[in-house]
């Protein structure tokens, strides 16, 4: 059990906006364990174990009630305090690749950029690939 989380490699804050993601938390918070400086969870009010087992890896957690998801979002990078650099949002029901952390650490290091924009490989439907972008 992870009581407070492990300051990444990545000068990144990931901001995970969630309802009832229990089934998704320990498997993206173990893909950013290691990477991500900083994770913070906005919560809508799960009532399953979302905020446990967020709370279990350290993360920073907040709750707020669910108007729509770029109200969301806006609340986070405008009222919570971000420290880092750079920001990205995820959901909980993602993860990153080995290979995208590898490249956005290169990029980070150089830091010649504004912002990134990443671009989805394959759009996924009942675990089916419905569009493969290449």
């Amino acid at each position: 059990m992870i009581k407070q989380w492990g300051k990444g490699k990545a000068p990144l804050t990931v901001v995970m906006i969630s309802l009832n993601e229990e089934h998704n938390m320990k498997r993206i918070l173990d893909n950013l364990y290691g990477f991500a400086q900083e994770v913070i969870l906005l919560d809508s009010y799960s009532i399953d174990k979302t905020i446990d087992i967020a709370l279990e890896y350290g993360i920073q957690v907040y709750q707020r009630k669910f108007i729509n998801f770029s109200d969301q979002w806006n609340f986070a990078v405008n009222k919570i305090p971000i420290k880092t650099k750079w920001t990205m949002k995820i959901d909980p029901d993602e993860t990153i690749t080995d290979e995208l952390k590898f490249n956005l650490l290169e990029a980070f290091d150089k830091d010649n950029a504004d912002f990134f924009h990443l671009i989805e490989d394959c759009i996924f439907f009942q675990k089916k690939c419905l569009l493969n972008k290449h």
